[in-house]
């Protein structure tokens, strides 16, 4: 993910970004720009800010699971940004259960209901 969106995401200026990293805030705008590339100590920064992986940052890709959607990926970064609580934690994963429970409902009454009409056609 680009920094720019990361520190959007965040409701951060780049001079207020700068300024938590300590550099220049024409250096960090050359590093959103891709112009320069941060040091290393400087990506440790970027990353526990945007509470993300460096690897995220500098476009490595740790899956070829071409399986997630770009929506689902920004979700997983969203969540990841929010720095959650264990509480909201546990609360985000009730809910993503419930998720989970309905969905299954629904394809179980689904199911019933073809058998319903499978079992119906034959009887006619």
């Amino acid at each position: 993910m680009e920094m720019r969106e990361l520190r959007k995401r965040k409701g951060l200026s780049q001079q207020e970004v700068s300024k938590i990293l300590g550099v220049d805030q024409k250096t960090y705008s050359n590093y959103e720009n891709g112009k320069t590339k941060p040091n290393f100590e400087v990506l440790q920064k970027i990353s526990k800010l945007f509470s993300c992986s460096i690897d995220d940052l500098v476009g490595n890709k740790k899956s070829t699971d071409n399986n997630v959607s770009t929506d689902q990926l920004d979700i997983i970064n969203r969540i990841r940004a929010l720095d959650l609580t264990p509480v909201e934690c546990a609360r985000l994963d009730g809910y993503i259960d419930a998720i989970v429970m309905k969905r299954q409902e629904k394809q179980k009454q689904r199911i019933n209901n073809l058998i319903s009409d499978i079992n119906n056609s034959e009887d006619t």
